[in-house]
């Protein structure tokens, strides 16, 4: 089923086309109950080819007096004629038959079922025949027993980009008791344009679920051995931690990366045969030399706070320490660790923040955090944070950053409140910013959004 899927990909049974609730399939033989209507598409020649026995005489007749009658050429010859007419015989009300002239440059030839229906289709001529040219000759046309007009459309400028948008009051009333995430706070803090049509308006782009790539799998794969092995109460030893990886690793790999046992991700999977067991090692021996306790991992957390804002989101790791009490280390996977050391250093680290202001809510100030970056065994996290082991010296604390985001949704929302949303890729789109934004918008806000079709962004760059 792996292969499959990773090789051609599978098919879907269920769907149907949303416009004129038709079926396809491949082979006009699949056709085995009545239609109303044929649309054949590429209807032209050679066809289906008799397929070449792979057997030779001697062995045509061993299998033949063992019983087993192999299909011959003239057989599948018949058959697959059988499929071509059979097609049409299924045919209730209307068969289309449509050939192009050209394929690949050259001149496409007959269909062998044209031949066939040569005798009945000559003699009627223009009757059944259209020529798609024909579409830039007449005002109107009958196709198939619809009449097709043609009309001159009047030429318009595409619509233009633009910083600001109105909000209509059915969106408006979407922010009613909302929760926000560290993911919606990413894309707020970014661009207010995004995250209302993402996160608020839950607008999707409709396509099938993919597989993931390597890299999101070894990560998939990391976190849930850590799940396995980083149990609540006192971190075992380093060689505890390795024996108890070695016993999950393959049964795991199975359950939630098994596309990593595909040979064309052998270099990923023997890496991460060695990297993933010594991460996990490797912390494990940072948080029994810091005297951290593990709380648990993957732990639901949920909090409310002033202006009505609440906040959910699923913890990688919560520690404690006796004296300091709780913090939060979020585990990465990832090729480099630039990404996550200049968010600590401008401060821009907003989903340490936000799971530190979750992780203890009854504690009053948020907890104290750091990445683990698994792929390079670092713990990184701001200057003076008991979690971290290596410290990296911050524009603001998270305490800070917290704080300022707060401030930031407040402002935002209240925006998006009274009617108004802000594309923030655009040169003139802080002449619309709120005042006082603790987190300005970053300075790439469009590099990885999937929406710059939709505000323009794309079409003003060019």
């Amino acid at each position: 089923m792996i292969d499959q899927v990773l090789a051609d990909g599978a098919q879907n049974p269920a769907h149907i086309a949303t416009a004129g609730g038709l079926r396809c399939v491949k082979s006009p033989a699949a056709i085995w109950g009545p239609v109303d209507r044929l649309v054949w598409w590429d209807f032209k020649g050679p066809g289906e080819r008799v397929p070449t026995s792979p057997w030779s005489r001697a062995e045509t007749a061993a299998l033949a007096a063992a019983g087993c009658g192999l299909e011959t050429s003239s057989a599948a010859a018949a058959r697959i004629g059988w499929g071509y007419a059979n097609a049409l015989h299924q045919t209730r009300g209307r068969a289309m038959l449509i050939r192009a002239a050209l394929a690949g440059g050259e001149e496409t030839v007959s269909h062998p079922l044209a031949h066939q229906l040569n005798p009945l289709t000559q003699p009627a001529g223009a009757a059944i025949r259209w020529s798609a040219e024909r579409l830039l000759e007449d005002a109107a046309h009958d196709l198939a027993g619809r009449r097709l007009p043609r009309e001159l459309a009047a030429l318009v400028s595409p619509p233009q980009a633009r910083a600001h948008w109105p909000l209509p009051a059915m969106a408006v009333a979407k922010l009613a008791d909302r929760k926000e995430s560290a993911t919606s706070f990413e894309r707020l803090t970014d661009c207010q344009m995004r995250w209302m049509l993402l996160d608020v308006l839950r607008l999707s782009r409709g396509r099938f679920a993919e597989i993931p790539g390597p890299d999101q799998l070894l990560g998939n794969l990391a976190h849930e051995i850590a799940n396995r092995v980083l149990r609540p109460g006192p971190v075992a030893d380093a060689d505890e931690i390795l024996r108890q990886v070695d016993e999950v690793f393959d049964t795991l790999l199975s359950a939630i990366a098994a596309p990593l046992q595909q040979p064309e991700f052998a270099g990923e999977l023997a890496a991460a045969r060695t990297r993933v067991p010594a991460a996990l090692a490797e912390l494990s021996r940072l948080l029994r030399e810091k005297g951290l306790e593990v709380v648990g991992t993957e732990l639901e957390r949920e909090a409310s706070f002033a202006n009505g804002l609440s906040v959910l989101g699923r913890l990688d790791l919560v520690v404690r320490h006796p004296t300091k009490g709780a913090g939060v280390i979020d585990l990465k996977w990832t090729r480099s660790v630039n990404r996550r050391r200049t968010e600590l250093a401008d401060g821009r680290a907003l989903q340490l923040a936000t799971y530190g202001a979750i992780a203890d809510p009854g504690a009053g100030t948020p907890a104290p955090g750091a990445y683990y970056l698994l792929n390079q065994r670092r713990l990184i996290g701001p200057a003076g944070t008991f979690v971290a082991d290596e410290e990296i010296e911050t524009a603001r604390s998270l305490a800070d950053t917290w704080a300022d985001l707060m401030e930031t949704w407040r402002l935002w929302r209240e925006l998006a409140s009274r009617g108004s949303a802000v594309g923030t890729g655009l040169p003139e789109a802080a002449d619309h910013f709120p005042t006082g934004l603790g987190i300005s918008p970053g300075e790439e806000p469009c590099r990885y959004c999937e929406l710059t079709s939709l505000c323009r962004v794309t079409e003003e760059a060019n």
